[in-house]
């Protein structure tokens, strides 16, 4: 939380809880996960936010909308 720039807790945070699974399509007892990641770098993006929708088992595509 010390670092909004380096982890993702911060960016769905602004999501209830009960909205964010549904929002990406994941696996909501997974999610915790997403939280503790790392954010995705700019540069990377697809390739940083691939694996991401696999560790929650989102769809990849929502994913990426959810974090823009």
């Amino acid at each position: 939380m010390l670092r909004p720039d380096h982890y993702l807790a911060l960016a769905p945070a602004e999501w209830p809880d009960v909205d964010l699974p549904d929002a990406m399509r994941a696996d909501p007892a997974s999610l915790w996960r997403l939280r503790l990641y790392g954010y995705p770098r700019s540069d990377r993006w697809p390739a940083d936010t691939a694996p991401l929708a696999g560790l929650v088992e989102a769809d990849v595509g929502l994913l990426r909308t959810t974090l823009r």
